[in-house]
Order: C-alpha cells, then sequence, then structure tokens
C-alpha cells in the first residue's frame, strides 16, 4: 500500500498533513495558486515535495464573515466564560465575604469552574493521604 516517507501509512499521514499548518503573508496583488506554486518552489530547492492547499487566503484589511460554526464555538466559549466567572464570583464571596445566602447545590455545580478554586488546585504542593507516592 502506498504511504508517507517514513513509512507512514496513508490514512495516519493524511491526519498528519491535515493537523500540520503553514501561515505566510502575501501581497494582495497574490492569488492563492500564486502562494502554493512559491511553496512548491520553495520545498523544490530542499528537493522535497508536498501536497498543498490554500485555504483562507485573504487580506488584512478584508473581513470574513462568521458562519455557523464560528458563531456555535463563540456561543460555547461565551457559556463556559459564564460559568467561570459565576463560579469564581460565588467561591469568593463565600470565602472573603461569608456569604452564606447561596443554595447549596448551586454552590456545588459552580464552584467547579471557579478559575480561583482550580487554580490553587492545580498549584498546590499538599501531600494528601490519598496521593500516590513512589
Amino acid at each position: 500500500p502506498r504511504g508517507f516517507p517514513g513509512g507512514i501509512p496513508m490514512s495516519r499521514g493524511l491526519l498528519l498533513a491535515q493537523a500540520v499548518g503553514f501561515g505566510r503573508c502575501i501581497p494582495d496583488s497574490c492569488s492563492e495558486q500564486d502562494l502554493v506554486t512559491g511553496f512548491e518552489y520553495f520545498l523544490a530547492g530542499y528537493n522535497a515535495s508536498s501536497p498543498l492547499y490554500g485555504y483562507s487566503c485573504h487580506s488584512a484589511d478584508e473581513t470574513i464573515p462568521l458562519d455557523a460554526a464560528d458563531w456555535t464555538f463563540i456561543t460555547i466559549l461565551i457559556i463556559f466564560g459564564g460559568l467561570i466567572l459565576a463560579g469564581t464570583i460565588i467561591d469568593l464571596s463565600i470565602k472573603y465575604l461569608k456569604a452564606g445566602f447561596f443554595n447549596k447545590r448551586l454552590v456545588q455545580v459552580f464552584q467547579g469552574f471557579s478559575f480561583y478554586r482550580n487554580t490553587l488546585k492545580i498549584f498546590s504542593t499538599d501531600v494528601r493521604k490519598d496521593t500516590l507516592t513512589s
């Protein structure tokens, strides 16, 4: 079966090719095909070749319209940002303002998103009794 150099099978090589990207700024007068051709010449100087595809070729002052996938991702980020903000506010108000008016279930859910609490846990060097040691 055909594959990529180094014995990488075709299916894994295609995944690798999709994962590796190369960005380049070019003048407005150049087209997407000019970019691909220029990079092919660059690779040829090193006796190398690669399947090249132009993607999202546009000038700096050109606005790119957002599609449904973009808005979906922006919405997900806003939701996570809201959860992190709410969790941090609840967590800090309980810790520093001794606010006891929050519902226990609400506190349990939102403290899991608290930036303050999670940062403390990530950078904690305390050894707990249930921690595995060497």
